[in-house]
C-alpha cells in the first residue's frame, strides 16, 4: 500500500497534453513567429471594430498597435539570413525539368530575395546597425518584390495544381495509398494558392493597390488597414495549422 501511494505521488504533473504539444510547436522558430504573426495581424484586422463597439477605447487601442508595431520589429529579427534561404531555394530550382515551374520559381525566389534582403535592412536600421534616414525607398521596394513574388508564387501553385490534376487523367491511382498521396499533395497546393491569393492583400495595401468602390460596401470600421490585418490573421491561422506538430 505504501509502494501504491508513493507510486501516485511520483507521478509528475502536468498541464495535460494540449499544453505539452504548444509548448513542442513553441519549440521551432517557425512556430514561434506564426503565433507573434497571428497576433500582430489580429490586432490590426480586429481592433477598428472593438473601437467601434466600445470593448476597448482609444489609449487601450493604441497600446495594442504599439505591442502590434514591437512584435513586427521581433519578427524580422526572427526572419534574419532568410534571404539567404530564398538564394538556396533559387539555387534547387534551378535544376527542376518542367520550364514553366523552374522560370517561376526563379522568379520567386528573386522576388522574395529582395524583399527579406528590404527586410533586414530595415530592422538593421530601427536596431541602431545602420544609419539611414531616407527609407521610404527600401519601404516600397519591400512591398513590390513581396507583392511581385506572391504573384510568382501564385502562378507556380495554380500551375503544378493544374498538371497534378493532368497527372490523375493520365495514370490513375491504383491503389488506396496513391490516392491519398495525391489528395495529400492537392490540399497542399490548394492550400498554397489560397495562401498566396490572400497575403497579396497586404502589399497591395501598403502599395495603395486596393480599388475604391472596395471599402463602400464593407463596415465603416474596415478600413484598408484592418482589411490588410483581417487577410494576414487569416493566412497566420493556416499557417499554425500547417506547423503544428502532428500528435
Amino acid at each position: 500500500a505504501t509502494s501504491n501511494m508513493c507510486d501516485k505521488a511520483c507521478v509528475p504533473l502536468s498541464l495535460g497534453p494540449c499544453a505539452e504539444t504548444f509548448f513542442k510547436w513553441l519549440e521551432t522558430v517557425a512556430g514561434r513567429d506564426k503565433l507573434f504573426r497571428f497576433v500582430s495581424y489580429a490586432t490590426k484586422g480586429f481592433g477598428p471594430a472593438l473601437l467601434h463597439y466600445g470593448i476597448v477605447d482609444n489609449d487601450l487601442l493604441g497600446r495594442l498597435n504599439s505591442g502590434s508595431s514591437a512584435i513586427g520589429m521581433t519578427r524580422k529579427l526572427i526572419r534574419f539570413f532568410r534571404a539567404v534561404e530564398f538564394v538556396n531555394e533559387g539555387l534547387k530550382s534551378i535544376t527542376v525539368a518542367d520550364d514553366i515551374e523552374r522560370y517561376g520559381s526563379l522568379l520567386k525566389c528573386g522576388f522574395f530575395t529582395v524583399w527579406m534582403t528590404c527586410d533586414h535592412i530595415q530592422w538593421l536600421n530601427k536596431a541602431g546597425y545602420l544609419k539611414l534616414k531616407a527609407t521610404a525607398q527600401i519601404d516600397e521596394l519591400h512591398s513590390k518584390a513581396w507583392f511581385l513574388g506572391l504573384v510568382c508564387a501564385l502562378i507556380v501553385a495554380l500551375y503544378k495544381l493544374k498538371q497534378t490534376h493532368q497527372e490523375l487523367k493520365v495514370r490513375p491511382p491504383t491503389s488506396e495509398d496513391e490516392l491519398n498521396a495525391w489528395k495529400a499533395k492537392k490540399l497542399k497546393l490548394v492550400n498554397s494558392v489560397v495562401k498566396s491569393g490572400v497575403d497579396i492583400l497586404i502589399p497591395a495595401n501598403r502599395l495603395n493597390l486596393y480599388p475604391s468602390w472596395l471599402f463602400a460596401i464593407l463596415p465603416s470600421y474596415i478600413n484598408n488597414n484592418a482589411f490588410e490585418g483581417l487577410a494576414g490573421t487569416y493566412t497566420s491561422w493556416m499557417g499554425i495549422k500547417e506547423t503544428w506538430p502532428k500528435v
